[in-house]
C-alpha cells in the first residue's frame, strides 16, 4: 500500500537552523549526489551498522522492504574512504540487491525488480487492495535508530597539549541521539618546585565537564556546549596578556567559572575523527603575586572577575561503540 505523504507545514526556526547546519556539515565540498565520501568503521559489519554509517556521513536516508533486507546479516567491505557509489555497490551489488537515489532516499530493491521511472503527478485514485509488505518501504532509522551510533569517545587536545606541553585527556559519553557529556582533565607538572637558577614554569591543572548538543547526531558535525570549570595554577616567567600575567612575576592561585563552546567534529577514518572547538566564558580568579625568584615573598593579593576566551582545541578523537 502506498503511503500518502503528510503535510508537515512550516518548519520552526530552531529546527530549520539545525537542518541547515547538518546539511552543511554532511555535504560540504561534494560535486554531485554520489561524489560524497564514506568511511566504514570496520571491514565486516552488520547491514544495520553499514547503512547507519552511510546515513551519518551523507545527506541520504535508506528506504527498504523489511523482508528483503536482513539488517542483522553481515557484509564484507573495503577499509578506508570510498565514494558513495562504490560504498553502495559493495553493500548491495554483491548480494543481488540494487538501489536508486530519489530525492534524499536510497531505495533498496532486488536487482531483478528494477523500478520504472517515477511518472509525472496524476490525479489521486482510490488505493488498491493491500499488497505484500515488499512494496512498503520505510527508513532504516525506524528499526536501527540510536543503537548504531558510537557510545563513547576518547579525545586529546593536540593544540593545547603540544603548545603548552600539558598532558590532557577527555572522555565523552552519548546521552541521546544528539546529546553527550564530556569530562576533560589536564595537568602540567613540569618544574613544579623550581630552582634558584630556573623558576620558569606553567604548572596547572584543569577539570572541565561539558554538556553538548549536536545539530546532526552525537560525535558528528556541528555542536554547541556549556561547561563549568576549575583551575589551579603556579605560573612564572610567562607573558599571558589576556589575563594580565607578566613574565617578571610569579602567579599562584585558582580560577573557577562557566563557559560556552562551539565546535565541529569531522570523521577522517574508521573510528577516528578530528574535533575543532573554541569558547568564551567568565571566571572568578584569586591569586598571589610574587617576585620571579624562588624565595621572593608576596607582593600583592588579587581577587577579580575576568571575561574572555576559556577554551580552544584541535583534538584527536577515537570512537568506541
Amino acid at each position: 500500500m502506498r503511503r500518502k505523504p503528510k503535510n508537515k507545514g512550516a518548519i520552526p526556526l530552531g529546527r530549520a537552523l539545525s537542518l541547515l547546519l547538518c546539511a552543511i556539515g554532511l555535504s560540504a565540498g561534494s560535486l554531485g549526489a554520489q561524489d560524497q565520501q564514506v568511511v566504514f568503521p570496520s571491514t565486516s559489519l552488520r547491514y544495520s551498522e553499514a547503512i547507519a554509517a552511510v546515513e551519518r556521513q551523507t545527506s541520504y536516508v535508506f528506504s527498504y522492504a523489511p523482508e528483503l533486507l536482513d539488517v542483522n546479516s553481515r557484509v564484507e567491505l573495503t577499509a578506508g574512504r570510498l565514494p558513495l557509489r562504490e560504498a553502495l555497490g559493495q553493500m548491495l551489488d554483491r548480494n543481488g540487491m540494487g538501489y536508486m537515489i530519489h530525492n534524499k532516499y536510497v531505495i533498496v530493491f532486488p536487482r531483478a525488480d528494477i523500478p520504472a521511472p517515477v511518472p509525472a503527478a496524476t490525479p489521486e485514485v482510490p488505493a488498491a487492495p493491500a499488497t505484500p509488505a515488499r512494496s512498503e518501504y520505510r527508513p532504516l532509522g525506524e528499526s536501527v535508530g540510536v543503537d548504531a551510533l558510537p557510545r563513547f569517545a576518547l579525545k586529546s587536545n593536540l593544540l593545547y597539549g603540544l603548545g603548552t606541553l600539558t598532558p590532557n585527556l577527555a572522555v565523552e559519553a552519548g546521552l541521546g541521539p544528539r546529546t553527550s557529556l564530556l569530562l576533560s582533565g589536564s595537568y602540567n607538572p613540569w618544574n613544579r618546585k623550581g630552582t634558584a637558577e630556573n623558576n620558569k614554569k606553567l604548572v596547572h591543572w584543569v577539570v572541565r565537564p561539558e554538556f553538548r548538543y549536536w545539530f546532526c547526531e552525537r560525535f558528528n558535525g556541528h555542536f554547541v556546549g556549556a561547561n563549568p570549570f576549575y583551575n589551579q595554577f603556579n605560573i612564572s616567567e610567562h607573558d599571558i596578556p589576556f589575563v594580565g600575567f607578566k613574565k617578571e612575576f610569579r602567579y599562584e592561585g585558582n580560577a573557577f567559572g562557566f563557559g560556552v563552546n562551539y565546535g565541529y567534529q569531522l570523521p577522517v577514518a574508521a573510528r577516528w575523527g578530528v574535533e575543532f572547538s573554541a569558547g568564551v566564558g567568565i571566571a572568578r580568579m584569586g591569586y598571589d603575586v610574587f617576585g620571579c625568584t624562588l624565595c621572593s615573598g608576596v607582593i600583592e593579593r588579587k581577587s577579580t572577575w575576568w571575561f574572555g576566551p576559556t577554551h580552544a582545541s584541535v583534538s584527536l578523537a577515537f570512537m568506541i561503540r
